[in-house]
C-alpha cells in the first residue's frame, strides 16, 4: 500500500472520509540531520513585527540555504502556516 511518497506520509482518515499527509518523520530527520533536534518547539513560527539585524560574524559551518529549502519544501507540502516565516527568514538571511 501506499502510504509514503515524496517525504510525506499518506494516511486514509475513515471517519472523516478524507486523507491526511503529514511530514513528521521528514521533519525529525531534517532536525537531526542539522543538529536542531533539541530546539523548542513554539505556539507561532515568527515573533509579531519581527526586526532582523545583521549579524557582526556570520557563521559559515550553518548550511542556512539547505535547512531554508528543507523549510520551502515543508511549507510547500504540508505547513502552510510556516511559509511566511520561512520566506522570511530566507530574504533576511546571513547572505542578504
Amino acid at each position: 500500500m501506499l502510504d509514503h511518497i515524496l517525504q510525506m506520509s499518506i494516511e486514509w482518515q475513515p471517519f472523516y472520509k478524507g486523507v491526511s499527509t503529514s511530514q513528521r518523520r521528514y521533519i525529525m530527520e531534517t532536525a537531526e540531520k542539522y543538529n536542531l533536534e533539541n530546539i523548542k518547539p513554539q505556539q507561532t513560527p515568527m515573533e509579531k513585527d519581527l526586526q532582523l539585524t545583521p549579524a557582526l560574524v556570520c557563521d559559515m559551518s550553518l548550511p542556512y540555504r539547505n535547512i531554508i529549502g528543507a523549510l520551502l519544501w515543508i511549507a510547500r507540502a504540508s505547513r502552510p502556516d510556516i511559509m511566511y516565516a520561512v520566506i522570511y527568514y530566507a530574504a533576511h538571511g546571513p547572505d542578504v
